[in-house]
Parts: structure tokens; C-alpha cells; sequence
């Protein structure tokens, strides 16, 4: 069939569109909030595991994760206003 019958896949491009806008937003977070932004929804680690691993009580990670999730959601909206969060609900 070859190239002519290749059609792209926008749902594909949007995917690897929010890929980047993430990956920019985590680039602006400090690195306190970077960490565990990474190890709770990246590499799927448990509040546990992450208190364990940054010698840390599991209510501070839990806080921190909050913070940093709110931080991030912060940055993609100055990355790109028009991605659909409402910056009243960041609050």
C-alpha cells in the first residue's frame, strides 16, 4: 500500500502535543515539586514509598504532592491559557 494510503492521526499528534506541554510545565517546577510530581504520577510510587525514599513524614509528601500538582496545573495554564482549566479552581 505504501505511503499513499498512510493517513496521520491527530489524536496521536494531540497526545504528544499534551506530552510536551507537561513535560515543559515540569521543567518550570522546582525541584522538590518536580521529584514528587515524578515518582507519584510518573513511575506510579505510593505516598508511602515516596516518604520512605525522601526520609519524610507521609502527611508532608501527601501536602507537597497537593502543592506541586496545583503548581503544575499553574504552569501549563501560563504555557498555554487556552488549555481548558479554569485558573479559579487552582485557588
Amino acid at each position: 500500500m505504501g505511503h499513499a494510503g498512510y493517513r496521520s492521526r491527530p489524536g496521536r499528534d494531540l497526545d504528544d502535543g499534551r506530552k510536551r506541554l507537561v513535560y515543559e510545565a515540569l521543567s518550570r517546577l522546582n525541584g522538590q515539586n518536580r521529584e514528587i510530581i515524578l515518582l507519584k504520577e510518573i513511575q506510579g510510587l505510593q505516598f508511602r514509598e515516596i516518604a520512605e525514599m525522601l526520609d519524610l513524614p507521609v502527611g508532608t509528601v501527601k501536602s507537597r504532592s497537593n502543592r506541586a500538582r496545583l503548581e503544575l496545573a499553574r504552569q501549563v495554564m501560563a504555557i498555554d491559557p487556552s488549555y481548558g482549566a479554569h485558573p479559579e479552581a487552582l485557588d
